[in-house]
């Protein structure tokens, strides 16, 4: 899929930024990667994207319950899923120009997990009804809420394997 594509142009689409300027967190570059795998996986079911997404869970937090935090993501994107009434535009993770950029949609479903995780309730119930289209974001911001405690709790999580290892 990705020989196809002209590498001067941002396959992103119209308002895409590079991930790089983002000031994304290493978190938040795991959660857009699983993210885009599960997105693909949904767009092209014989990608078999998902199997990517649990692999890649298990590259960033090998050991610290790696399914849990992938499993995590897909409960946030599903929900999401189920209450857009639109498509959710994310870049092609297999392509090696797409990648580099973020998309508004992308962006949006990072800045809801973010302002879930510092408590800006305000904000996050805003920005997960656009997210939403304007339908009831309960059930995305919920899954919004596990996933950052488990994000938060990862460190804590790696030192307690690490010592029950010792």
């Amino acid at each position: 899929m990705s020989d196809e594509h002209d590498l001067n142009r941002n396959h992103a689409g119209r308002g895409s930024i590079l991930v790089q300027d983002a000031g994304l967190s290493g978190s938040e570059k795991a959660v857009l990667e699983i993210m885009r795998y599960i997105m693909l996986s949904f767009a092209t079911p014989e990608s078999q994207g998902w199997i990517r997404a649990f692999r890649r869970g298990y590259d960033f937090w090998p050991e610290t319950g790696a399914a849990h935090m992938a499993m995590s993501v897909f409960a946030m994107v599903q929900s999401m899923r189920c209450a857009r009434g639109s498509e959710f535009r994310f870049a092609n993770p297999d392509c090696k120009r797409c990648v580099r950029f973020l998309t508004p949609d992308e962006s949006r479903f990072l800045t809801v997990l973010a302002c879930v995780g510092r408590g800006e309730r305000s904000r996050s119930h805003a920005e997960a009804l656009i997210l939403c289209e304007g339908r009831d974001p309960g059930t995305t911001l919920a899954a919004a809420r596990t996933l950052s405690d488990l994000l938060a709790n990862d460190g804590a999580i790696a030192r307690e394997w690490q010592a029950a290892r010792l």
